[in-house]
């Protein structure tokens, strides 16, 4: 259920950092003002450094004397006074700082030695559709998102697919720009010098390959941002600990994972004070990481710190209090807004799977979540996109699977995975209210406090009075497992999207209507997994071992003689290292249930034939590279 971190043979896209660096580009960190909203930590001003790095970047430009003393060590001249210029060189306007030439080498760029290049003034709004393209393959674009992409639906309903009480609301769209071309000048300064190679490498990677299961980014903005210096080095260094494995594999680098994440983890003890949207979208990095790697511990621990932050920045009743039905929402308000949706969304989706991993509940309370879907258009995801087409606009339960596969909505699977995490939840609550409710019958329980005076819902009792011996006495359990296997029905099948997808497409790509689709893909082949290890919990549950007091089935039947005779001792040797094996990563309730011999036969028997279609579903899309695939 997590990205997978394998060092599996796979295609290697070799492509992604093999568009050149423009050696023209500018030198320095620009210093363009960001128009995003976003909040980002304050950092006291660093040592005086020329080294041209993403930390180095970002503190200068969030530090009160970071920028002034750069380029007070830089300069240190007393300039003649200059006359006031209204164009400026490629190297000056970046630096912000006066230009000596007008079309000839500058004062600035002859001093330091650089190439002085002049960009021709170009005006708000999008770009000429008769506009040259660029001559140099090497940082050649995808083709403009208008001709790639269909056009877009205007039936936009309202509605959400997560079973929690949200409102219905209309869609309303706000006046916004027609969709613009390809920013290629962005692009380029990312392909530059003035990004680092492991900032690039980092971004790149990351996106490429974790993209689908963890997508609280905005490509286009992030690119700008990382362009700019305006994204904390902490969420890089998160991004770089989580793809480490894909990018030693596919560039032969070594990198020091254990290092990074222990500077990682010190830095978000620093950070807990004042918290980010950066710092939070790295906690969360850093979670599905750990559940990647089986480090189920820190799993654990960051799954409840990333459900606490959340809930502390109110984003958990986001739209308890924001109304965006007069659409005049500007687009900074609205990324934000999306933003904190989606990243919600994936602290839910963690939170879930943990409490099921642990036997605990979960953090975030269902009861008291305010959260509406994402409701972006399909080209969010499309990395030349600037803004998306329109905004605000709702997430669309109408669609049916040939409109979704046409225009490639990649939202559509965060959804479908919510609505199985919103499933895992009742699993789990179903199967602590039975173990509570069997405790609080015990004569050694009566006088408990936390049975005395704690409230419990009802829960449906079997339809006999005899004892309890299987979970199918109780409604509920067969309505979760129809519910299971109905939802795992309605997925889109991915062997259907064999001759859609197209793997290997360069970053500058990334959200094409080709890409979505190979995204699209590997997370339904992924999400159809996610049913088997649920419906085992959910059966291996479904024992007389488990209606006991510690629901431990101790002695299992001996396997050389009858099922009275004793284990021997090699046996009993074998079944505590297994024990202590299952103990190390899951709860008693798990691994009981894993090393049970009690289970009731109905639910062995969907057990076994759950396991079967999934080696057919692996067979069927055997194409699929692992390392593109859940662990």
């Amino acid at each position: 259920m997590y990205p997978a971190q394998s060092s599996h043979s796979a295609p290697q896209p070799e492509h992604h950092l093999t568009q050149p660096a423009n050696d023209t580009a500018a030198s320095s960190a620009p210093a363009h003002k960001s128009a995003s909203n976003l909040q980002i930590r304050m950092y006291s001003p660093p040592q005086m450094t020329i080294t041209h790095t993403a930390e180095n970047i970002f503190h200068m430009r969030h530090s009160k004397n970071g920028v002034g003393q750069y380029f007070e060590f830089r300069q240190g001249y007393v300039p003649w006074k200059r006359q006031r210029r209204s164009r400026a060189c490629q190297n000056c306007h970046a630096k912000k700082v006066k230009c000596e030439g007008n079309g000839a080498k500058c004062f600035n760029c002859t001093r330091t030695n650089a190439d002085c290049k002049w960009i021709p003034m170009k005006k708000r709004g999008p770009k000429p559709r008769d506009q040259l393209p660029i001559d140099d393959p090497a940082i050649s674009f995808s083709a403009p998102a208008r001709e790639i992409i269909p056009a877009a639906p205007r039936n936009s309903a309202a509605g959400l697919a997560i079973p929690i009480p949200i409102p219905n609301t209309t869609t309303f769209f706000a006046t916004g720009p027609e969709i613009s071309e390809i920013d290629d000048e962005t692009m380029r300064r990312f392909y530059s010098s003035e990004v680092s190679e492991e900032t690039r490498e980092s971004v790149v990677y990351y996106l490429d390959y974790f993209y689908g299961v963890c997508p609280i980014f905005h490509p286009a903005t992030l690119v700008r941002r990382v362009v700019n210096g305006e994204v904390d080095p902490l969420l890089i260094d998160a991004m770089r600990a989580s793809a480490a494995r894909i990018i030693s594999k596919h560039t032969g680098k070594f990198i020091d994972v254990d290092k990074i994440i222990a500077n990682v983890q010190e830095r978000l003890l620093l950070g807990l004070d004042s918290p980010s949207i950066d710092y939070v979208q790295a906690v969360v990095l850093i979670t599905s990481m750990f559940g990647g790697e089986c480090k189920y511990l820190s799993y654990n621990s960051l799954s409840c710190l990333s459900a606490s932050l959340v809930t502390r920045l109110g984003w958990h009743t986001v739209d308890l209090d924001n109304d965006i039905r007069d659409g005049n929402m500007s687009w900074d308000d609205w990324l934000l807004l999306e933003l904190k949706r989606r990243t919600f969304w994936v602290v839910y989706e963690n939170d879930s799977y943990q409490s099921m991993l642990s036997d605990r509940p979960m953090t975030l309370s269902e009861m008291r979540l305010f959260v509406s879907a994402p409701g972006s258009d399909y080209t969010w995801d499309d990395v030349t996109m600037p803004r998306v087409t329109k905004w605000p606009t709702r997430f669309d339960t109408t669609m049916d699977k040939e409109e979704i596969l046409r225009n490639g909505w990649v939202l559509h699977t965060l959804i479908e995975s919510c609505n199985f995490t919103a499933l895992i939840s009742r699993v789990n609550n179903f199967l602590w209210d039975i173990k509570i409710g069997l405790s609080s019958k015990s004569p050694a329980d009566k006088n408990a406090p936390n049975i005395k005076y704690l409230k419990l819902a009802p829960l449906a009792l079997p339809s006999t009075d005899e004892p309890i011996k299987s979970l199918f006495q109780y409604p509920e359990f067969g309505e979760l497992h129809n519910l299971i296997c109905e939802w795992r029905k309605s997925l889109i099948r991915a062997e259907d999207m064999k001759s859609m997808w197209e793997p290997g497409l360069p970053f500058s790509k990334f959200g094409s209507l080709k890409h979505r689709l190979f995204i699209m893909r590997i997370r339904y082949f992924s999400m159809y997994t996610y049913a088997v290890p649920v419906m085992h919990c959910l059966h291996f549950s479904n024992r007389p071992s488990y209606f006991t007091p510690r629901g431990r089935m101790r002695d299992r039947p001996s396997a050389s003689a009858s099922p009275t005779t004793p284990k021997c001792a090699e046996e009993a040797v074998e079944d505590k290292i297994i024990r202590e094996i299952l103990d190390a990563a899951f709860t008693d309730r798990l691994n009981d249930g894993l090393l049970a011999y009690d289970i009731v036969d109905e639910s062995w028997q969907i057990c076994v034939d759950i396991v079967h279609d999934l080696v057919a579903h692996i067979n069927r899309n055997s194409d699929i590279p692992l390392d593109r695939c859940d662990q």
